[in-house]
This record gives structure tokens, sequence and C-alpha cells, in this order.
């Protein structure tokens, strides 16, 4: 496997071909803080599904009852049928491991050996499973829908209470929606 040009720069870097750039572990607390961790604590299947959680929070929601993962399409969240969730973990390792490479110089093996030790199906499996209990992450199933005056379109959602379009946000956690344009 060839790595891209950047991230081989980043790999000679941690292996004393170049002097690396200090990064300060962060790890997401209760209320969506960002707080500095001590060296190493968020090397573990609970520190990836954090960094899981903070990177994807925005397109992914699991509901545990229906044992499925949601995907944010622009429109509403949907069955994620074709692995968005699988494809996002890969990427979170993916970065966990160009982060690894700008890590400091006592820390970078360490921290290479565990992203691409997260790159392997177990540690990704982990990664999915304890995400899908992440706040950001979690979502009950009696949440979607709940306001049934709002109507997904393909241009937006519109308010029956006001027949005013407005642009679509996950925040509405609408999950059923109609392909026609409203006028």
């Amino acid at each position: 496997m060839t790595l891209p040009a950047d991230e081989q720069a980043r790999l000679d870097e941690c292996f004393g071909v170049a002097e690396p750039e200090p990064v300060r572990p962060l790890h997401v607390v209760p209320g969506g803080e960002e707080q500095e961790v001590p060296d190493g604590a968020a090397r573990t299947d609970l520190g990836n599904a954090q960094h899981f959680a903070r990177e994807h929070s925005g397109t992914l929601r699991h509901v545990r009852e229906r044992r499925m993962w949601l995907a944010w399409d622009g429109t509403r969240w949907r069955k994620d049928a074709t692995g968005d969730a699988d494809r996002a973990a890969k990427q979170t390792a993916r970065k966990l491991l160009i982060a690894a490479a700008s890590a400091p110089e006592e820390q970078c093996k360490a921290a290479i050996k565990w992203a691409l030790a997260t790159q392997s199906e177990g540690r990704l499996r982990a990664m999915l499973t304890l995400a899908a209990t992440e706040p950001e992450l979690a979502l009950g199933a009696d949440e979607l829908d709940q306001d049934p005056w709002l109507l997904a379109c393909s241009n937006g959602t519109i308010d029956l209470r006001t027949a005013k379009l407005r642009a679509h946000d996950p925040g509405d956690l609408i999950s059923m929606a109609t392909d026609i344009d409203y006028q």
C-alpha cells in the first residue's frame, strides 16, 4: 500500500526524519466540550468511539432498539443500508493514523501502533459498537418523526401549520420524506 505524500511525510517525521509538531490529545466530555487528556488515554476502543462520535454526529445516528444506523442524506435520516457507518469508522481510523504521525516523538511509535491496530476489523467493530451509545449518536426510535406538522420534500421541509418551506434540518429527526418539490 502506498500512502499519499502528505501522510508519508508525517510518518517520516514520526520516525525521526524531521522534527514532529506536538499535538494535544483531546477527549470529548459530557456536554460536548473538548478537554486535554493524559497522554495515551484516548488509545482505547472507547477513545476511538469518542473520536468517531465527535467526527460523525452530524451525519450518523444509531437507534439501539432497531439495531440500526441512520445516515443523514441531506433531506432525512435514512436507514444505513450501504455501509455509511462502516466507511465512517474506516475514515476515523485513517485520521487517527495521520494524527499519530504528528504525535510527539516519545509517543509517536505507540500512537502509530494503536492507529494501525484500529484499522483491523475487530477494532473497527468495537469502535462502532461503543459509539452507538455515545450521547451524540444514540437516538431512541420514538424520537424520530415526532412533529406531525413537518413534511420533508425534496426542496425543503414544510411546516404544515404555516405552509412555509424551510431548509432541511437534521435536528428535526425526520426519517420519512416525499421526493416532490413544494411550490
